[in-house]
């Protein structure tokens, strides 16, 4: 937010990072974000199940809403209060109906996602999330894993759409192998696809998990109306916990971390 002042309507924002590194995650947070100020949100997810994309969800919102007990790994294996859980999801609905917010959700059970089948759609909602455009086919059906042009041009069909749509797109990336090494967050030429994406993105966020803390540092490498700059966040997705952190406060914890 200092740094961008926010997805606006119209804008394509790419996350990236390497796989395990917590972009998933991430982006759920920033749609809850969104939520909770009262957005209409489309999340696509293109590798979960719906029962997986609603517990990475409701453990967020559990925490916010002051549910302690509720946790991702409780609502995986189905170890907590069923009655507390069904009093959480009843007072969710009401509470999200209330601020104006409205999530859907769409999975592989669904269909295949390609640029019109986010277009059908993308009008009524202020945020349409993408997990994540490696996935994602052209309309004619070629996979955007087997050319760089394919996924050239999903990202493209994205950008127009986030235009004449008046809507905003949160899109989850990978990062390529030549961004795994060193501490830092990649930089936005190891990006799969950075031309395309880098002349399509409005904003480009990379990010890199911190040894083995629940840390990530991320940089703002791309940012057509502002500045670029670094940030860094702790994230507990078991517990629904995400906040900014300091440098220092990042650097002491990946320490702690290499000493346990």
């Amino acid at each position: 937010q200092r740094l961008t002042g926010g997805i606006r309507p119209g804008q394509i924002w790419y996350v990236a990072a390497r796989p395990k590194n917590g972009k998933t995650s991430h982006v759920i947070s920033m749609v809850v974000n969104a939520l909770l100020q009262g957005a209409r949100v489309k999340f696509y997810s293109l590798e979960m199940s719906e029962e997986e994309v609603r517990g990475r969800f409701h453990a967020l919102l559990a925490r916010h809403y002051g549910y302690q007990g509720i946790t991702l790994s409780g609502i995986r294996d189905r170890s907590i209060d069923a009655s507390a859980y069904r009093t959480f999801v009843g007072e969710l609905g009401e509470r999200i109906q209330d601020l104006g917010g409205v999530l859907d959700i769409h999975t592989p059970r669904d269909g295949l996602v390609t640029p019109g089948v986010v277009q059908s759609t993308a009008a009524n909602y202020e945020l349409n999330a993408i997990d994540y455009i490696g996935l994602m086919r052209a309309d004619g059906g070629a996979r955007s894993v087997d050319d760089w042009r394919i996924l050239a041009s999903i990202s493209n069909d994205l950008k127009l759409i986030a235009a004449a749509e008046g809507t905003g797109m949160l899109v989850a990336s990978q990062i390529n192998r030549s961004g795994d090494a060193g501490h830092e967050p990649p930089k936005l030429a190891n990006l799969s696809g950075s031309d395309a994406l880098g002349q399509d993105g409005d904003v480009i966020l990379t990010m890199r998990a911190i040894g083995r803390s629940s840390v990530s540092a991320f940089s703002v490498e791309g940012n057509r109306h502002g500045p670029s700059g670094k940030f860094y966040t702790v994230f507990d997705p078991e517990n629904g916990d995400y906040q900014e952190i300091t440098q220092e406060q990042a650097e002491d914890r990946a320490i702690a971390a290499e000493d346990d």
